[in-house]
Order: structure tokens, then C-alpha cells, then sequence
């Protein structure tokens, strides 16, 4: 669950809303874009912005990126960094297998 004040005028705009998490999934990862929309990125690596939480009881969680279906053939993961225009700013880790000789 989250909330979100505005401490500056005392207010309360978002109160014990939850968090869109899959079932059994995990939070890796919290920050803001660059207009100051809360996102968040989960542990199937889906990455999801707080859309129109500036209305109070109007916030709603809206996935922009599923990273699991970028590439099969690579097994990587992302360190989110941060959200900038229309574009997601991470890390990319991959994980290399060690070469296998024969003799």
C-alpha cells in the first residue's frame, strides 16, 4: 500500500491505495519521471507509472514496459534508473554463461 501528501499545503492526495503488484511478485525498484509521476518496476520486470495521482482517487497504475518480452535470447535483467519523455532510462545486466571447450 502507498500513500501520497503534499507536505508543503498539509494535504493528503492518495491514501492506502495498493500497489499493482503480480501475485507472489516483488518491488525492485521505486523512482520518479522526470514530470514527477511515481513509478515503480516489479520483479517480472514490468515497469508501471502512477497516472493521474495528482487527482485525488483517481490514481491508477499503468504498465509501459513488460522488459520480460524485449528478448528471448538474451537473458538480461534492468536497473531502472529513470523515466525522461517517452523514454526508460536502465542498466542493462546480462548474464553471460561461460564458453565451453572441448579438447
Amino acid at each position: 500500500m502507498y500513500s501520497i501528501e503534499d507536505v508543503v499545503n498539509d494535504e493528503i492526495i492518495q491514501s492506502g491505495d495498493v500497489v499493482a503488484l503480480p501475485t507472489g511478485g516483488t518491488l525492485k525498484s521505486v523512482f520518479f519521471s522526470e514530470e514527477g509521476d511515481p513509478a515503480i518496476f516489479d520483479s517480472d520486470g514490468v515497469l508501471l507509472v502512477l497516472m493521474h495521482w495528482r487527482k485525488p482517487g483517481q490514481a491508477r497504475w499503468v504498465p509501459l514496459l513488460d522488459t520480460s518480452k524485449l528478448s528471448e535470447e538474451s537473458k538480461a535483467t534492468y536497473w531502472p534508473i529513470s523515466i525522461v519523455g517517452e523514454k526508460f532510462h536502465c542498466i542493462v545486466l546480462r548474464v553471460h554463461l561461460p564458453l565451453r571447450c572441448e579438447y
